[in-house]
Order: structure tokens, then sequence, then C-alpha cells
């Protein structure tokens, strides 16, 4: 069985409802996750994330993770390229 994959989001949203007081054993019982995966999105996650009235994360805040992966995606794909213009190089 692989690794679940959580998104930006939700990792934001539990990171958010922990330093909003929940306890680190009810986020592990509420959403079935491993107490490592919370200490490593708290570090991921050091400021406070303002969660909005009902819990939920701004319009801003979904944008602002959204953004935030899609640099990650295209820092992923830059070093591939990287990678390829080096093995071509190579060959010449």
């Amino acid at each position: 069985m692989g690794k679940k994959k959580y998104d930006e989001a939700f990792k934001q949203k539990v990171v958010g409802l922990y330093q909003s007081g929940w306890r680190q054993s009810d986020l592990m019982r509420e959403f079935r996750l491993a107490k490592s995966l919370i200490q490593q999105w708290r570090r991921e996650y050091p400021v406070p994330i303002d969660m909005g009235h009902d819990g939920e994360l701004t319009e801003v805040q979904k944008e602002n993770i959204a953004l935030r992966e899609r640099v990650r995606q295209l820092e992923k794909e830059n070093e591939v390229l990287k990678l390829i213009t080096d093995l071509v190089e190579k060959k010449k």
C-alpha cells in the first residue's frame, strides 16, 4: 500500500487546528494521522495560520497554498530540465 498524499490546504488546516488549541492526540484520532506527520507539518508551517471563523482557510490562503504548490512543481520541472541539458551537453 502506497503512501497517502495530503494537499497543502489539508496540512495547513491540521496545523491551524493545532495552533488554535487542538491537542495532537485529538488530531491524530480525528484525521487518522501519524504523530510524525503532524510534527513534520508543524515544522513546515511554523508561522501561525489564521483560520476563518468557521475553521476553514480563507480564499487568499487557499490561493497562496495553490501558488506555493505550483512553484514547487515548476522547481521540480526545472531541475529535470537542467539534468537533461547537462546530459545532452556531456554527449557533445
